[in-house]
C-alpha cells in the first residue's frame, strides 16, 4: 500500500497537554506496554590526579593506543558482573587544545550499561575509584521503543509515512528521511547541533543489519512485546543545554552540572517530548497554530525500564562470519551422505544461534538451507559399520 492511499485517522485529534501536574496523568494501559530508558551517557570531570590510578579495585583500564579528536589519550575501561568481565566506558585524557583544563576527562559510557538500572550507583563507584570530580552531562539520549500507536495500532510504518510525506508536520525541526525500498527506516527532526535532535527508526531491522544486542532483547522480552512485530525506536539525542531545565509548570527539573540527574528519567523524557515532539495534521496554507495537534504515543501506557544488568555475550561480524562459514560446511556434509560430520556441524551452529540470541536473523538469512539434525553419534556409526562387516550365522537349534 502507498503512502497517498492511506487515510489519516480519524480519533484523537486535538488532544490537550495538561495544565498542571496530575498524580494519575502516567496511570497504566492495561494492554499497551512501552520500553524506555538510556542509550548514550557522556559526561565530563576533572582528574584529580596527573593520570589514571594504577591499581583500580573494582575496573581495569588499557591504553588504545590512539586518542581522540580533542583528547591525546584513549582508555577503555572494564569490569567485572557476576564473573563476566564487559566493557564499561571509553575515557578520554589529555586534552588537546590549550583553552581547555588540562585536567578535563571526558566519559562515555559503554552501552550495556546504559540499561542498567544500578548505572547511577555505578557511575559513582567509577568517580570515587578514579578520583575523577564530575561537571556536567554533555550528551544523553533517551528512547522510548514501541510497538503501538495511537490510531495506528502495530501499523507503525504508515505512521512513518505520514510522517515522510508530511501529512503530519512537526513543529519548528528539519526532517531528513532514509527510505529502504518501499519503507521508512528512519526519521530525524532537528540536529544534533541545534542541542536536540529526535530520530524515529525500525530499532529491529537497526540490530538485524548491524549487531544483536542481547540486553535490548531482554528488556523488550521483560516488557512483553512480540518477537514477530518490529520494534520501533523513538529517540531524544541531548546536548548539556545553556540555561535550566523547567518544567511547563515552572518547576525545576534538575541541572546537567548534578551527576542523580539521570535519575530524573521520567520528569526528563516528559519534558523533552512535551515540548520538542509537536505534531499537527498538516492543510496546506494553514500556520501550524491553526493544525489539529495529534499525539501518537500513549504515554500512559505500562511503563517497563531495565531491571537487571545483562551478562549475555553480543555478538558481532565475527560471530555472524563464523556462523555462515558453518552453516556451508554443514551443508556440505549432509549432501556427501557424512551424517554424522554434517550433526556435530549443526549442533555448534545452533548453539551458537542461541547463545548470541541470533534466531532470527539466522532464519531470515539461512531459510533456504536445509539443514537437518540426524542426531547420528559416533558410537552409531561405529554400530552400523560393524554390522555391515560381520557375517550373519544361522543359529543351530537343538529340537528334543
Amino acid at each position: 500500500m502507498k503512502a497517498k492511499d492511506i487515510q489519516l485517522p480519524l480519533a484523537n485529534r486535538g488532544v490537550n497537554l495538561p495544565t498542571k501536574p496530575k498524580a494519575d496523568r502516567l496511570q497504566p494501559h492495561q494492554s499497551v506496554t512501552y520500553a524506555m530508558g538510556f542509550d548514550w551517557i557522556e559526561f565530563t570531570c576533572i582528574s584529580d590526579l596527573n593520570g589514571l590510578p594504577n591499581h583500580p579495585f573494582l575496573f581495569s583500564h588499557e591504553h588504545t593506543g590512539h586518542g581522540t579528536k580533542y583528547f591525546n589519550d584513549l582508555y577503555r575501561v572494564e569490569t567485572i558482573v557476576h564473573g563476566e568481565t564487559f566493557p564499561f566506558a571509553e575515557i578520554e585524557v589529555k586534552p588537546r587544545p590549550s583553552f581547555l583544563d588540562p585536567c578535563l576527562v571526558k566519559v562515555k559510557i559503554a552501552n550495556r550499561f546504559c540499561y542498567s538500572p544500578d548505572i547511577l550507583e555505578s557511575i559513582n563507584k567509577f568517580l570515587s575509584e578514579y578520583r575523577l570530580t564530575f561537571k556536567n552531562y554533555v550528551r544523553l539520549d533517551m528512547f522510548v521503543d514501541v510497538q503501538q500507536l495511537n490510531d495506528y495500532g502495530d501499523d507503525i510504518q504508515s505512521f512513518m509515512q505520514h510522517c515522510a510525506s508530511r501529512k503530519l508536520v512537526m513543529k519548528g525541526k528539519s526532517m531528513k528521511v532514509h527510505h529502504k525500498r518501499n519503507e521508512v527506516q528512519t526519521i530525524t527532526w532537528g540536529s544534533r547541533s541545534s542541542g536536540t535532535s529526535i530520530t524515529m527508526y525500525n530499532k529491529t531491522a537497526e540490530m538485524l543489519k548491524k549487531s544483536w544486542k542481547p540486553w535490548i532483547e531482554s528488556l523488550w522480552k521483560e516488557s512483553g512485546f512480540n518477537p514477530e512485530l518490529d520494534t520501533y525506536r523513538l529517540e531524544y539525542s541531548v546536548k548539556k543545554p545553556k540555561t535550566d531545565i523547567v518544567s511547563e509548570w515552572g518547576e525545576t527539573i534538575g541541572l546537567f552540572s548534578d551527576v542523580t540527574f539521570i535519575s530524573k528519567f521520567n520528569d526528563l523524557l516528559l519534558y523533552y517530548h512535551n515540548t520538542h515532539f509537536q505534531l499537527a495534521i498538516n492543510k496546506e496554507g494553514e500556520r501550524f497554530s491553526r493544525l489539529q495537534r495529534f499525539h501518537p504515543f500513549i504515554f500512559n501506557a505500562t511503563i517497563y525500564r531495565p531491571k537487571t544488568t545483562c551478562i549475555r555475550p553480543q555478538s558481532n561480524n565475527y560471530t555472524k562470519a563464523y556462523i555462515k562459514r558453518l552453516a556451508i560446511d554443514a551443508m556440505f556434509y549432509q549432501k556427501e551422505g557424512n551424517r554424522i560430520h554434517s550433526t556435530y556441524l549443526y549442533d555448534h551452529l545452533m548453539e551458537l544461534v542461541h547463545r548470541y540470541s541470533l534466531q532470527k536473523w539466522f532464519n531470515d538469512k539461512f531459510y533456504w538451507l536445509n539443514l537437518k539434525n540426524s542426531s547420528l553419534t559416533v558410537f552409531d556409526v561405529y554400530v552400523q559399520q560393524h554390522m555391515k562387516s560381520t557375517p550373519l550365522t544361522q543359529s543351530q537349534i537343538i529340537l528334543n
